[in-house]
């Protein structure tokens, strides 16, 4: 049993670092929908789990209260753009309350909850940089959760070969989707 727990702890750490690793690697805002996922995390964290109505917008936007500097840095400054840095996504602002619309309104808060609530009882919550943190330790979890059955089960070599670099990348940013990812690998 001991020993099973070390490994399961090595496994963690190894994953998390590589999950960190990406996460810190990726420019702000890189990750598909992500400013969507980080503005629904942030308001489902201070007890706004469902936003109001986002009329004329299409459904599935929802308009909550965040910090005027988490919403701020539009990813479309870099995007398709090989020439610029993800420096031009920088955010501005303060800690006012601002509020916008996000695509993620309607999406199930249980994931939101878990990285936003995280991320408010250790960080700073106008940070992005702290979203990424807390799912990636979300996502290293189920990860080394598979990987350690997979070595248990003598699949190792074929969970770590359905990782590709695609996978660690869309594991390293705020995306329900990307728990999704990790879970199948289970």
């Amino acid at each position: 049993m001991r020993a099973a727990l070390a490994a399961f702890a090595v496994r963690f750490a190894l994953v998390l670092l590589l999950l960190l690793t990406w996460a810190l690697g990726t420019g702000r805002y890189g990750g598909p929908d992500e400013p969507a996922h980080v503005l629904r995390s942030f308001a489902a964290a201070h007890g706004d789990l469902t936003g109001g109505p986002a009329d004329p917008l299409p459904a599935g936007y929802r308009i909550v209260s965040v910090p005027e500097r988490l919403a701020s840095g539009d990813p479309a400054c870099y995007r398709l753009d090989a020439r610029r840095t993800s420096a031009c996504a920088a955010a501005s602002g303060g800690d006012e309350r601002v509020r916008v619309a996000t695509s993620a309104g309607l999406t199930p808060p249980l994931y939101h909850l878990a990285v936003g609530a995280h991320v408010r009882l250790v960080g700073d919550p106008a940070a992005t940089a702290w979203y990424r943190a807390m799912a990636a330790l979300v996502h290293a979890v189920v990860v080394a959760l598979a990987v350690h059955r997979a070595a248990r089960r003598g699949t190792l070599v074929a969970c770590i070969a359905a990782m590709t670099p695609a996978t660690w990348f869309v594991l390293g940013v705020v995306n329900p989707s990307s728990l999704e990812v990790a879970l199948a690998l289970l």
